[in-house]
């Protein structure tokens, strides 16, 4: 029986002017987000609420043991 080691990736995040960060529907916080997000490698779906502007949805990719940065404006 052959248990794989999961790989791990990071996501590095700047929004303007700040939004509500949703990771494959989980809520990881509020930006300023000062820490990267440790992330299993792969795709996942991003989501970027703000109430006084409509939601941003993206997909991201995150690679093994690389950060992902990556800057969104509302």
């Amino acid at each position: 029986n052959i248990e794989l080691e999961k790989a791990y990736g990071y996501f590095k995040i700047v929004v303007r002017p700040w939004a509500e960060v949703l990771i494959d529907g989980q809520n990881v916080g509020t930006t300023p987000i000062n820490d990267s997000i440790k992330l299993l490698t792969g795709p996942h779906s991003l989501k970027l609420e703000n109430s006084k502007y409509p939601a941003i949805e993206d997909e991201i990719f995150i690679s093994e043991e690389e950060v992902l940065r990556k800057f969104y404006s509302f």
